[in-house]
């Protein structure tokens, strides 16, 4: 099963990001490949070795996020400046890939992937919306989006449909292929990407991690989490990334009680991105280095993957 937990942070007035500090570094794992958008394209690993297989370009110079769909991986990219912005499709192992979104006057801002089509957020200045790019037709759909949608997420193993939006005023917000839009719950506390699977949508921040359920909204618990800023969710676990006096660890939260039952301290001072993939947990730094850490999720013991230029 795969799972991307990068998946959206929308600032309006500045670049997009998901992290726990530093710059941005977008990372997502299957099919025995690690994907790393970096700002200068995107680059293809293998999951053993660390050996880059290819770097693919974007539309655009700054490559900013990553989802991925059976077969496919799709990046954001932007103009600097955030002028411009662009979709590309990428399939496995290619070295190239197409562009079924540009956007020459506007930028996007998050993607995510349900399994089913990526989605992204795009505009700005009060004319946000939200673009589905059907994965196998690859037809789009335009959905007018409320002006302060701060985050994207969405279960891209498929086994909970749609995508959810996350506020700035902390409104959940889930959409449907056609259009539909349902308003689930207003969480005040989140304020980073959230994370969706396990039949939930876990949302982190205010010093807390709060489980919703994904089909009604109904709140299923919360649990106190100072520092929380990232989350995925993988192997029948919920992952964070808490960011304490600068030092970044990794959380393992039993889904059932909400308890943390293990964690593992980072090394550096900060962490750029969150992913599960491959059965294996991956964190990406860009300070004080552009790393890729793996992390076995039995054990927490992790391997450097792979230092970037």
């Amino acid at each position: 099963m795969r799972r991307l937990a990068l998946v959206a942070l929308l600032a309006l007035a500045a670049a997009p990001v998901a992290r726990a500090g530093g710059e941005p570094l977008a990372v997502a794992a299957t099919a025995g490949r690690v994907w790393v958008a970096n700002g200068d394209g995107v680059i293809e690993l293998d999951a053993r070795s660390g050996r880059i297989v290819h770097v693919a370009g974007t539309r655009y110079a700054y490559a900013t996020g990553l989802a991925l769909t059976d077969g496919n991986v799709w990046a954001t990219s932007v103009r600097n400046g955030f002028g411009a912005g662009a979709v590309t499709r990428i399939p496995f192992g290619a070295g190239f890939g197409r562009t079924p979104l540009v956007l020459p006057h506007r930028p996007v801002f998050a993607i995510a992937s349900d399994g089913r089509a990526a989605w992204t957020l795009a505009g700005g200045r009060g004319n946000e919306e939200l673009v589905r790019i059907d994965a196998a037709t690859r037809r789009l759909r335009r959905i007018a989006v409320p002006r302060d949608v701060a985050f994207l997420a969405a279960d891209d193993s498929g086994l909970v449909s749609g995508l959810f939006a996350v506020t700035t005023a902390g409104w959940v917000l889930r959409y449907g292929a056609t259009g539909s839009v349902v308003q689930l719950a207003r969480v005040p506390s989140a304020q980073a990407p959230p994370a969706v699977g396990l039949g939930r949508v876990w949302l982190p921040g205010g010093g807390r991690l709060v489980a919703l359920d994904a089909a009604s909204g109904a709140r299923r618990g919360e649990l106190r989490l100072p520092g929380a800023q990232l989350a995925a969710v993988g192997g029948g676990f919920v992952w964070v990334l808490r960011l304490h006096d600068r030092r970044p660890t990794l959380l393992k939260v039993d889904p059932a009680r909400l308890r943390v039952v293990a964690r593992a301290e980072l090394p550096g001072r900060a962490a750029a991105g969150l992913t599960w993939g491959d059965d294996r947990v991956w964190v990406a730094q860009t300070v004080p280095r552009r790393r890729i850490w793996e992390l076995d999720p039995r054990t927490l013991r992790r391997r450097l993957f792979a230092t970037l230029p």
